[in-house]
């Protein structure tokens, strides 16, 4: 879990890349990629994440070039899903060692997502929807949704209700450009085949 205690900032110029460094070592190189990220509110900021010739670094400024992959959330979100959140639902994986998942990113290239964005709500979370928007390939428009709240999220964590009986009983609503929510998570599936399974 990801020390409560660290800022955003610090989270994204000194922990992740030193993470990084840890849990890449003596592995194969991961594919050059880059990330933008944008919290808004108290400590928040956007930070340009690159992976170059296997090594990552992070800067605070938007980025340069169009990014592989945008995240925009509050620096609230941003803080529930990484360090937790009293009275927070437990929905987020804060059991997961981020060295170990990010020693488990495969090498050669990274799989390619469509041109598109989403905005995933989650209803019911501590008083509040938490949301992150998610966009590939430069998208700045929301094309898709997807909303759900955090009771189903708890019961498809706890195996009490299975991921399809969700959506067909209309408990994950997906709006907007369905077809690139399912390319996108095609593609993500595709990426995860191999050293991750």
């Amino acid at each position: 879990m990801v020390p409560a205690d660290l800022t955003p900032a610090q989270f994204f110029e000194t922990y992740l890349p030193a993470e990084w460094a840890r849990a890449r070592a003596g592995q194969p190189a991961a594919a050059d990629a880059t990330f933008e990220v944008v919290l808004d509110g108290d400590g928040g900021g956007t930070w340009t994440i690159a992976v170059r010739g296997g090594a990552l670094s992070a800067t605070a400024a938007a980025a340069t070039t169009t990014p592989d992959l945008r995240v925009h959330m509050t620096t609230q979100d941003f803080r529930a899903a990484m360090q937790g959140e009293a009275g927070a639902p437990d929905l987020f994986p804060h059991e997961l060692d981020l060295a170990t998942a990010l020693a488990r990113i495969p090498a050669g290239a990274a799989p390619t997502a469509p041109k598109g964005s989403v905005e995933i709500h989650i209803s019911g979370f501590n008083g509040r929807t938490w949301s992150i928007g998610l966009a590939t390939g430069g998208a700045t428009a929301p094309g898709a949704t997807v909303t759900v709240d955090a009771d189903t999220i708890l019961a498809i964590k706890n195996g009490s209700m299975d991921p399809a009986s969700a959506f067909f009983s209309g408990k994950i609503q997906l709006g907007g450009d369905v077809a690139w929510i399912m390319q996108a998570g095609m593609g993500f599936m595709q990426g995860r085949r191999g050293p991750l399974n």
